[in-house]
């Protein structure tokens, strides 16, 4: 390997690690306060505001975040409103991480007892110091594991992509072959990766459920002579499954959006496959990438939302 060529570009390599650095900073930002709000609005059901962000989670949930600054990019100047490549990066990232942590946050207020909320009220505190005092900080406790997963999650997607998986699938791909002789096909390099990044987020979201469940409730179980098999299968997983269901239905819809990634070992998926109709277009229909990019949107969405609507089911049955 020429390290001679890495170090002539190094002052690049530092000016885009800055400003990647900076974008993805200030989306983070913009993502927790737009995620605080929004969660504050889903969980005491706010008349009107709480159907416009359920519309706004779902949205740029299910959605590519290429396909999102697409649109925020072009479309905008459309309407008379301008503003420059790295404001759209922060602003789009912003919005996309939003959705993300507005569900972590909502998992955690939905995980502080009801008890709480009732002694809060009862002692004067209107709904805006309860969720400050009260809610909030027992929330965000609950909530850092899946928090800071959107964080690293947000930084990676200043590339647009989550350049983790895009190196994992190199290193698999290309790797295997080099290092070890083994042909591996395209596709079986994508499940592979995409099974074990699935698997190492899933397991610290996992860890993150089991840390949130009070002391206090293993105690009581082994007081009421529950053994450790019986206390984890009655008081413990029951309450892990309920908080995971928002936080898991998040990774699940990023991996089957962070699927795109697979275009660059050669397999031809939907975003390749607009590309490609884009090029082939550019001159005859210039504007067709408006046309194209909502379609992809489309079919993301309807990937997506299914799994949405599935996690809203089973929270409501697991209520009543």
């Amino acid at each position: 390997m020429n390290f001679g060529v890495i170090q002539d570009y190094m002052p690049l390599y530092t000016q885009a690690f800055l400003l990647t650095i900076k974008i993805g900073w200030i989306g983070i930002a913009l993502s927790v306060v737009i995620g605080v709000v929004a969660a504050f609005i889903l969980h005491f059901k706010i008349p009107v505001l709480a159907q416009i962000v359920k519309v706004y989670v779902e949205l740029f949930r299910n959605t590519p975040l290429l396909v999102q600054l697409f649109f925020i990019y072009f479309g905008l100047p459309k309407i008379g409103i301008s503003i420059s490549a790295e404001v759209c990066g922060s602003v789009g990232l912003g919005l996309l991480g939003g959705s993300y942590m507005a569900e972590s946050f909502r998992s955690g207020l939905d995980a502080v007892p009801d008890l709480q909320t009732e002694a809060a009220l009862a002692l004067g505190m209107n709904r805006l110091q309860l969720f400050r005092s009260v809610i909030l900080p027992q929330a965000v406790s609950i909530s850092v594991p899946a928090i800071v997963a959107n964080i690293i999650f947000l930084l990676k997607e200043t590339s647009v992509f989550s350049a983790i998986s895009l190196v994992l699938l190199f290193i698999v791909y290309f790797g295997a072959t080099k290092a070890m002789g083994i042909n591996i096909e395209a596709e079986t390099a994508s499940i592979i990766v995409f099974v074990f990044w699935g698997t190492a987020e899933m397991a610290d979201l996992v860890r993150g459920s089991l840390i949130s469940i009070p002391k206090i409730q293993y105690e009581s179980s082994e007081s009421l002579g529950l053994s450790l098999g019986q206390t984890y299968q009655y008081v413990i997983i029951p309450q892990i499954i309920r908080r995971m269901i928002p936080l898991s239905i998040n990774l699940i819809t990023r991996m089957i959006k962070t699927t795109s990634l697979v275009m660059m070992i050669g397999i031809v998926e939907v975003l390749k496959v607009g590309q490609q109709i884009i090029e082939a277009n550019r001159k005859t229909s210039p504007n067709a990438a408006f046309a194209i990019f909502a379609t992809i949107l489309l079919l993301y969405f309807i990937a997506c939302w299914p799994i949405s609507c599935l996690s809203k089911y089973l929270e409501k049955r697991w209520e009543n």
